[in-house]
């Protein structure tokens, strides 16, 4: 038996931060052992083009006003550790319209990096943020109705965020997206949906969605079973890094040579 999903529903806010597992729903596939799957929960750290980054040291303010640069310097004292720098410079970006800053203020407050954690003032940026068009703000602002951090849960309003952001063709939205119809959370278990949003995950690079596409053939769940394409994926996944997709390629190489 194969059971079990390779990650699970979520990304986060910044470098560092990493949310609470969800359950998964699970596949059987008669006479084959057992592989386990790691419900792993996504991260932008997962990737760093994504995350909060140090930005290269700018001149003083002075020497550089707008928006781009006040940017620029907050992400640099950002880098240094100095929060109350970075937070000030922040929020005279977003002041002005800035997007990403918008974004990374939220990714303090929802991980507490150097100020009081409130996921409510989170919430409040990644709004603007998302209103202004940045996908990993929509992201994120949907797992955080899924979770029902700083706002009631709402299952519906994540999966429209989620749809919005994989319009944008977001990974982390379309990976979000596949488990919620994988495992029924919040909507009606569709595994040919979730086969649908793991497929454009896993196209898009998205090492979890890969994993867990092979997971599907593997157990032949909204597919058709297939060993050598299950194989195949998970030897993309492990050559990423993916841990538990090497795991179960091992399994699955045994099984196959039985």
């Amino acid at each position: 038996m194969i059971t079990g999903i390779v990650g699970a529903m979520g990304i986060g806010l910044g470098a560092a931060y990493h949310l609470n597992k969800l359950d998964g729903g699970s596949s059987t596939a008669k006479e084959v052992p057992l592989i386990k799957g790691d419900e792993k929960v996504a991260s932008i750290s997962d990737n760093p083009a994504r995350a909060v980054t140090p930005r290269p040291s700018a001149p003083p303010m002075v020497e550089m006003p707008g928006r781009d640069q006040s940017y620029k310097i907050g992400m640099d004292y950002l880098g240094k550790g100095d929060v109350d720098k970075a937070r000030a410079y922040l929020e005279q970006a977003d002041a002005a319209g800035h997007a990403e800053a918008a974004y990374n203020l939220a990714s303090l407050y929802a991980t507490g990096k150097g100020v009081t954690q409130d996921y409510k003032k989170a919430i409040v940026y990644l709004e603007k943020s998302t209103a202004r068009g940045y996908y990993p703000a929509m992201t994120n602002l949907g797992l955080l109705y899924a979770q029902g951090r700083g706002v009631e849960q709402d299952y519906g309003k994540a999966r429209e965020l989620w749809l919005k952001a994989a319009a944008g063709e977001h990974p982390d939205a379309m990976h979000n997206l596949a488990v919620i119809y994988a495992t029924g959370k919040g909507v009606d278990k569709d595994m040919s949906q979730a086969v649908k949003w793991y497929r454009r995950a896993a196209n898009a690079g998205y090492v979890d969605s890969i994993a867990n596409l092979g997971l599907l053939y593997a157990n032949g769940d909204g597919v058709k079973r297939d060993y050598n394409e299950a194989k195949r994926l998970w030897e993309i996944a492990a050559a990423k890094g993916h841990k538990v997709a090497a795991q179960n390629l091992q399994k699955l190489k045994r099984i196959m040579a039985q």
